[in-house]
């Protein structure tokens, strides 16, 4: 008999929810932070664990110091002074250019265009 991969508990005769190349009961299939059940609804893991987008989001993605929204793993982001900053959030502090893959100024946490420094 196979066991559940939250509870250990034997699966029995549910249909197990087949995820993350193991077997849970339905009931146990929830994320690792909130306990949402994950049944039919999308969901990322991090080291074989499920999460809910919402808690992942929360939890593991970095966080543009401008915004302060999470950075998707789609999205084109920069590191400046150790700190991630969306791609489209990346820009001088005066003139509103985007600085995303150019060269930029920083000087007092202030970040500009070189015509701006």
């Amino acid at each position: 008999m196979l066991n559940c991969t939250k509870c250990m508990q034997p699966i029995g005769n549910v249909e197990p929810v087949l995820a993350l190349n193991r077997r849970w009961h339905p009931g146990c299939f929830v994320c690792e932070e909130c306990n949402c059940n994950l049944v039919d609804k999308p969901f990322t893991s991090k080291l074989n664990a499920p999460y809910c987008e919402t808690c992942f989001a929360a939890k593991h993605r970095p966080v543009c110091e401008k915004c302060s929204e999470p950075i998707d793993s789609d999205q084109k982001y920069a590191v400046i002074g150790g700190k991630p900053h969306h791609a489209t959030c990346f820009i001088c502090e005066v003139c509103q250019k985007s600085l995303y893959g150019g060269k930029y100024a920083s000087k007092n946490g202030r970040i500009t265009c070189l015509a701006h420094r």
